[in-house]
């Protein structure tokens, strides 16, 4: 776990919320609520259900973040350096994502031959496989929208701000091109929904889905350039988390196919906007909100936060093998809490798999990332945030 000083704790309990979510969703261990089941059930189904939901977090959260790194960037050096922040990103994500691409690989071309094989992975290897419904590893879906939002974003910033003398000048641009994108990508979503091919394997291509980051990109502008705007706008932190919360419940549970994924998605990443802001605007220092977010359940989401990609990267291999033997696992277990003791094996499973893999491939490759490449921007850590953040809202 990293020092205290040297992350933001609401943001890593943000990601352990995302992979929670995704995880909840991927469970071997799936529910169907039928009428007249007892009450207990129906919770647990509902728990499971929200969990498709974690991506879109994951969206807003990456939007964010790596908004900001540029931002700072280009604020503090006045240009941009894309070959260095496309080299950066790559040492975080390629790493970990071609040993399990190359191990599935691997395990494929045992059973089906090499040419069989190539032609299942090959969307795999170029981060196409959200267009390709073939893919074994279709999961990883998200993790190529968001390559593909890794090289547009940067591109786009360089394009705003080539031949200006000051790039700080023109970057106020850039809201209204977010803006543009997350319109356009619902128009897009609702110009297209009545495509039965849209409501199975389509929703997952980029144009459908990139405006999530974006609109993390757009939050990452207003806390950069007009941040006292933005906390006056957060000052009422209950009024937000509250909105979030009927975002995210109108959208994840209750709505159809259809609406979920056409102006669902829209609402989804309002809804974790709304929840970003308000962690990041909430002071760990005081009141009922900053003391939950230290207590030591909502560290051990952090925790989880923090190897959230080694986690998703390994966790439908663990989840197919608890599935194999979910039976005997539960066998002497009582049918009412089956699904939450079935849970909790499968999720400190995954955990401890995605530690291993972290600590094996994702820590030492970024340690040499950073020898290799030293970042620019430093990024987002605690100590970046005004003293106005960790001033109680009124």
């Amino acid at each position: 776990m990293p020092r205290a000083n040297s992350r933001v704790l609401q943001l890593d309990i943000l990601r352990g919320i995302a992979i929670w979510l995704v995880l909840l969703w991927h469970t071997p261990f799936r529910l169907v609520h039928h009428e007249g089941e007892d009450p207990l059930h129906w919770v647990y189904v509902a728990i499971q259900d929200i969990g498709w939901s974690g991506v879109d977090l994951f969206f807003v959260l990456s939007g964010f973040l790596v908004g900001g790194l540029l931002f700072k960037e280009i604020r503090n050096s006045g240009k941009l350096d894309v070959a260095r922040f496309i080299f950066r990103r790559g040492f975080k994500i390629w790493p970990g994502y071609y040993v399990y691409i190359g191990m599935m690989f691997l395990s494929i071309w045992r059973r089906e031959g090499f040419d069989s094989t190539l032609k299942q992975m090959f969307p795999n290897l170029l981060h196409l496989q959200n267009y390709a419904r073939w893919t074994p590893c279709d999961f990883t879906w998200s993790l190529a929208v968001e390559e593909h939002f890794y090289l547009a974003l940067p591109l786009l910033l360089l394009l705003l701000i080539r031949n200006s003398k000051d790039p700080r000048r023109v970057l106020p641009a850039l809201p209204i091109v977010a803006t543009a994108v997350m319109v356009g990508c619902l128009a897009w979503r609702l110009f297209v929904s009545s495509e039965p091919e849209y409501l199975t394997y389509k929703s997952m291509m980029t144009q459908y889905r990139v405006d999530g980051l974006f609109f993390g990109v757009l939050l990452a502008y207003l806390h950069n350039f007009c941040h006292e705007t933005l906390r006056k706008f957060v000052s009422h932190r209950t009024l937000i988390f509250l909105l979030a919360g009927i975002l995210l419940v109108s959208s994840a549970i209750f709505g159809t196919a259809m609406f979920n994924k056409t102006i669902g998605y829209t609402l989804l990443y309002l809804g974790y906007g709304s929840l970003l802001l308000s962690a990041i605007f909430t002071p760990l220092e005081s009141g009922l909100a900053g003391q939950l977010m230290q207590s030591i359940p909502c560290r051990i989401i952090a925790f989880l936060g923090f190897y959230s990609y080694s986690i998703y990267l390994w966790h439908i291999s663990l989840r197919n093998i608890v599935f194999e033997y979910q039976k005997p696992l539960l066998i002497f277990i009582p049918p009412v809490i089956q699904w939450p003791v079935g849970m909790l094996v499968y999720l400190i499973g995954v955990t401890i798999v995605g530690y291993g893999a972290g600590a094996a491939i994702e820590m030492p490759m970024l340690a040499l990332r950073d020898r290799l490449f030293p970042s620019k921007a430093k990024p987002i850590v605690e100590q970046d945030f005004p003293e106005s953040m960790n001033e109680p809202a009124s």
